[in-house]
């Protein structure tokens, strides 16, 4: 993961409490962030949001 920005997208408390748990393990170098939100992960990422409904036509439909 070096000196990489890796973002997680989640609304269940679950796999958003294992993401914090894992970001523990990986971030040695690189930054990893979650988010509730498409948006603010794509802000973080410096992502335009036109790419990646591009890139994951399906998440046009999860907003």
């Amino acid at each position: 993961m070096s000196k990489t920005r890796w973002a997680v997208v989640t609304k269940d408390p679950m796999l958003t409490a294992f993401s914090l748990i894992l970001k523990g393990y990986v971030e040695r170098g690189g930054t990893f962030r979650v988010f509730s939100t498409l948006e603010a992960a794509v802000a973080y990422l410096g992502i335009e949001t036109d790419s990646i409904e591009k890139l994951l036509p399906d998440v046009s439909q999860t907003r």
